[in-house]
């Protein structure tokens, strides 16, 4: 295991590129995120770095991947992974953590949106927790009510039933996307008929 210092190093590169986003929810979201994978379960210090740089590239303005370049939401989102994992790397590297380490980190980074190993799995479902609990209201006031609804949807569907039930606990100040949220986790929650 890395020793402390580099841990330390790589916390805050990663805190001070996060918190220089243009996103305003990007500070509080990779917290959060490293908050969750903590209550979900996450032990290893190491996902606690994986879990505050999965959306580093969201900050770098000049390599952030765009939306518009993709066919789809999910290549989209692929493609940010992917992109956040290889920034990731250059800090590991630089703060001095070891090459199967780094090799850890950066896959979870780059499967955090769709998960296959334990450790994705538990980020994906730590981000997919951290969005509607911190982000959602912020993501509200920059989107259409339809594509806030697509993106709770596609949120809710990398979760299982149980983590759902977490979600529908969460509280917010707007009651118009509070009533929103119910209809949707209850839609989504139901039994196929």
């Amino acid at each position: 295991m890395s020793d402390k210092n580099a841990m330390l190093c790589a916390e805050k590169r990663i805190l001070e590129i996060i918190d220089s986003s243009g996103v305003p929810e990007d500070p509080m979201h990779a917290r959060n995120t490293a908050q969750w994978v903590e209550r979900l379960g996450g032990k290893d210090p190491l996902l606690r770095v994986a879990a505050l740089g999965h959306d580093i590239e969201r900050a770098i303005e000049r390599e952030k991947v765009r939306r518009d370049k993709f066919p789809s939401f999910d290549a989209f989102k692929e493609a940010h992974a992917r992109n956040s994992a290889r920034i990731l790397q250059a800090i590991l590297e630089e703060c001095g953590f070891e090459k199967d380490e780094i090799e850890k980190v950066c896959s979870w980074v780059a499967m955090h949106e769709k998960g296959g190993v334990p450790e994705a799995d538990l980020l994906k479902n730590a981000d997919a927790l951290s969005f509607l609990e911190t982000n959602l209201p912020l993501y509200k006031l920059r989107h259409s009510e339809k594509e806030v609804e697509e993106r709770v949807l596609w949120g809710l569907k990398r979760l299982s039933p149980s983590l759902i039930r977490l979600v529908s606990d969460m509280k917010y100040q707007d009651p118009q996307l509070e009533n929103m949220l119910t209809c949707l986790i209850e839609r989504e929650l139901r039994p196929p008929a």
